[in-house]
C-alpha cells in the first residue's frame, strides 16, 4: 500500500481526480483460495476522501470493512469490465502459472451514491481456476444483473 502522485492519466480519468487533487492510493494483493494463489488484486482510490488510509492501514485486511468502519463509505454501484487476457512476467510468477495460461481480468469502478468514483480496481484471476455466474433479468431498460 503507498501513496501515487501524480497518477497515470488513465487512474486520474477513472476516478475523476480534480486537478489539484491527482494522487492517489494504491494497492496490490494476492488472493488465495486454499492456499494457492487465485488472483492478483490492484486497486486505486482517491487520497483526498481517504485520510491517514495508508497510515493506519486496513482493517481486518479489508478494503470494504475499512471504507465502512473508518470512512462511513458504502458503494452503492460498481460497474465491471471482463475480458481475457495473458499473464505478464510478474503475474505469472505471482501466481505460480506459466505465461500461457489465460486470466481474466475484471477491471471495476465502485462509485458512491453521487456517483463519485471511490474505486478503480483491475484483478487477474487464473482462467483455469474461477468460474462465475451472472444472472440477468428483462427490465424495461434491457437485460441487467439480477439483485441479490
Amino acid at each position: 500500500m503507498r501513496h501515487v502522485s501524480p497518477v497515470y492519466p488513465e487512474i486520474r480519468e477513472e476516478l475523476r481526480l480534480p486537478q489539484d487533487k491527482d494522487d492517489a492510493i494504491f494497492l496490490k494483493r494476492v488472493f488465495y483460495l486454499e492456499k494457492r494463489p487465485i488472483a492478483i488484486g490492484k486497486s486505486w482510490l482517491p487520497s483526498y476522501l481517504l485520510p491517514d488510509f495508508v497510515e493506519k492501514g486496513m482493517m481486518d485486511n479489508s478494503l470494504s470493512s475499512t471504507l465502512e468502519k473508518r470512512y462511513h463509505i458504502i458503494p452503492k454501484r460498481v460497474d465491471d469490465w471482463v475480458e481475457a487476457v495473458r499473464a505478464t512476467q510478474s503475474e505469472s510468477k505471482l501466481l505460480s502459472c506459466t505465461l500461457d495460461v489465460p486470466l481474466l481480468l475484471v477491471k471495476g469502478i465502485s462509485c458512491l451514491a453521487d456517483d463519485t468514483p471511490i474505486e478503480y480496481s483491475q484483478t487477474f484471476w487464473l482462467g483455469d481456476g474461477v468460474c462465475f455466474h451472472l444472472q440477468l433479468h428483462q427490465t424495461d431498460h434491457g437485460f441487467v444483473l439480477r439483485e441479490a
